[in-house]
């Protein structure tokens, strides 16, 4: 039954894929010297570069920088440094740099919000169908497609928190706690606004179980 269910993740992934891969052919052609976005895109790739020279140049924290503002410096505790994936990327930007890392990581993210969009549809409504819409819904939804080419919005993570709760609700299972707040992590390393959204939805969850 397992391997079935995999099976049929698989087919998913696969078919986001390549809705993902034809709705960025454009920069697919320039995916090593270009990158996808405008406006805020900037900030994050210099994000990128700072969190790669904080940790591995100049061995101190990436939340505060002299390298503006100079010489006072700011923090950036605040900013949308988007940590998860500046850790997780670390090995890919060093061998390939920001333009092939940024990109990389903005067509996943389509990829894995389509995904965690049919998950969830899943859990609710138990009709592949039904939820494999609800994927494509979410992952080129207008918050995601507008926002993801000014920043790198990486609103994958929510869906998995989100179905994890809810079993954990649901099923009383410690291991679906665990996962809920290892997805949060993800989320709230992200952006902490994500933080906030997961914050609203488990309460409003656990006034309407209660």
């Amino acid at each position: 039954m397992f391997f079935l269910k995999a099976k049929d993740d698989l087919k998913v992934t696969f078919i986001y894929t390549g809705i993902t891969l034809l709705f960025s052919l454009r920069l697919l052609h320039h995916f090593s010297t270009h990158v996808a976005g405008y406006a805020d895109v900037w900030q994050h790739l210099w994000n990128w570069w700072w969190v790669e020279k904080a940790l591995f140049d100049l061995h101190t924290s990436p939340f505060f920088t002299d390298y503006i503002y100079y010489p006072d410096g700011v923090s950036l505790a605040a900013s949308c440094l988007s940590m998860f994936y500046k850790l997780v990327g670390a090995p890919i930007y060093l061998i390939f740099g920001n333009p092939i890392t940024y990109n990389f990581f903005f067509l996943l993210s389509y990829i894995l919000s389509g995904y965690g969009g049919y998950r969830l549809g899943l859990f609710v409504t138990q009709d592949k169908r039904a939820s494999f819409i609800v994927g494509l819904l979410f992952s080129f939804c207008s918050f995601h497609t507008y926002h993801c080419w000014s920043h790198l919005n990486n609103i994958e993570w929510l869906p998995f928190a989100i179905v994890f709760f809810l079993k954990a609700l649901n099923e009383g299972e410690v291991k679906y706690g665990f996962l809920t707040g290892l997805f949060f992590s993800f989320a709230s390393l992200c952006s902490w606004y994500f933080s906030v959204f997961l914050f609203m939805f488990f309460f409003i969850s656990l006034i309407l179980y209660i």
